[in-house]
Formats: C-alpha cells, sequence, structure tokens
C-alpha cells in the first residue's frame, strides 16, 4: 500500500501536468489557426502582410515570459506555487477567452489587434510565470530519489499540451469543408469560438481540480519540503555535525 505522503505527491504532481497541459494548449492554438486569425483581425488588402502581422502579436508573447517568469517565480517563493501556478491558470484562461471572443477589425478596427496584442502578452506572462513554478513545484513534490524523473513530467506536458492544441486545429479543418473556414474570415464562426472557449471551459475544470488537490496535498502541510526536501537537509545537517564532533573529539 502506498503511504499518505506517496498518495499526495502523486495527486499534487498530476494536477501540475494536468495544468501544464491545458495552459500549453491554449498558448499553442493561437499559432495553429494564425491565417483565420489574420484575416479576422488585422486590414485586409495584402495576406502576406496580415499574416507576418498575426505571427508577430504571436511572438510578442514570447517576449512577456520572462517577465512572467520572474515576477511569478518570486511571487512563488513568497507566496507558495499553489499561488503562483492559479494565477498563471487565471491569466491563460483571460487571455485565452479574450481571443476568442474578440470584435474581427471590421467590427471596431484598429482596436481588434490591440486586443489581440494584449491577450498574447497575457498568454505569454503566464506561460513564463507557469514554467519555472510548475517544475519546482513538480520537483519539490517528488520523492528525493525521483526528482529528476519527475521533474521531466513538466517539459513532457508542455509537448502534450502543443500536441493537443495542433490535434483541435487538425480536426477542426478536418471536419470543416474549406469553404466553410473561408467563411470565417468575415464573421465570427461558431466553430471557431468553440476552438478558443473550449480551452476556456477547459481551463474552469482544470482549475476546480487542481485547487482541490493543491488543497488537499497542502492539508498536512503548506509546503512539500516537509516531506521531502526538510528530510535532506536535516539528515544533511545531522551527518555535518557528527563530522565536526568526531573532528573535535580526535583534537589534543
Amino acid at each position: 500500500m502506498h503511504s499518505p505522503v506517496q498518495a499526495q505527491t502523486r495527486r499534487a504532481v498530476s494536477a501540475a501536468v494536468i495544468g501544464n497541459v491545458l495552459e500549453w494548449y491554449d498558448f499553442s492554438v493561437y499559432a495553429f489557426v494564425a491565417v483565420i486569425i489574420a484575416r479576422k483581425f488585422f486590414p485586409q488588402g495584402d495576406d502576406v502582410i496580415a499574416l507576418l502581422a498575426t505571427f508577430l502579436a504571436f511572438g510578442l508573447g514570447f517576449v512577456a515570459r520572462p517577465l512572467g517568469g520572474i515576477i511569478l517565480g518570486r511571487l512563488g517563493d513568497t507566496r507558495g506555487r499553489k499561488t503562483a501556478l492559479l494565477i498563471t491558470i487565471a491569466l491563460m484562461a483571460v487571455g485565452t477567452v479574450m481571443v476568442g471572443v474578440l470584435p474581427t477589425y471590421a467590427a471596431i478596427g484598429v482596436a481588434a489587434p490591440l486586443l489581440l496584442v494584449v491577450a498574447r502578452l497575457m498568454q505569454g506572462f503566464s506561460a513564463g510565470g507557469e514554467w519555472g513554478s510548475s517544475t519546482a513545484y513538480i520537483v519539490e513534490w517528488a520523492p528525493p530519489d525521483q526528482r529528476g524523473f519527475y521533474g521531466s513530467f513538466q517539459q513532457m506536458s508542455v509537448v502534450a499540451g502543443l500536441l493537443l492544441g495542433s490535434a483541435v486545429a487538425a480536426l477542426m479543418n478536418t471536419v470543416l469543408t474549406p469553404e466553410q473556414m473561408e467563411a470565417l474570415r468575415k464573421a465570427k464562426g461558431e466553430e471557431f469560438d468553440r476552438l478558443f472557449l473550449t480551452g476556456m471551459i477547459q481551463h474552469h475544470g482544470g482549475a476546480l481540480t487542481m485547487v482541490k488537490d493543491l488543497f488537499d496535498t497542502a492539508g498536512a502541510g503548506q509546503d512539500a519540503e516537509l516531506f521531502n526536501f526538510a528530510t535532506d537537509v536535516d539528515s544533511g545537517q545531522r551527518a555535518e555535525i557528527r563530522i565536526m564532533q568526531n573532528m573535535l573529539e580526535r583534537k589534543p
């Protein structure tokens, strides 16, 4: 049978991995429907320029990632990983739903691409904060002799989120005819909105699961170090004390 600590570790790591998958699904799905976004949120006339502008907005999300990593990483150190991870989920969800419900360029003009950039900056800030915080969270909860193995789950979950985003976009392109996909540039089609809003719905479910798991795992102590890191530190300190005592005893 598994000990309570092992069960708590599994719940905590599973919650972090699920949150990562959903975060990176939201972050990446933008790129897979960039052609549609270019026609909806940027001026018409030159499709190449509109597409380049779309990917420029996509790239700005990466610009915000270091800032998110610094700020949310520090927040995780001072207020706990729970707080940092839940903030990343909320920011990514808000950014995703913004992309899904924004009016088109034809409806609100230049405000459309500007708001799209704001949404991407929020997503990038969230993704940057999620990377370090989730890695630290997973490693802190991992068994002392399996931290490298458990830490790999973070990168695995990122790739899983990217694959999920590409799979959903591929499915939409397979199910819809080229004419239906083309019609999305003139009006906000239900299929296009659903692609992004599905991410928000997933986030609500994932966030609720993560909150429950985080509180469950925190029941026996606020920090995972109580179970793992503290044990190593105490053992190391005791070893150092024994060495010093032996050295003092050998002195004349």
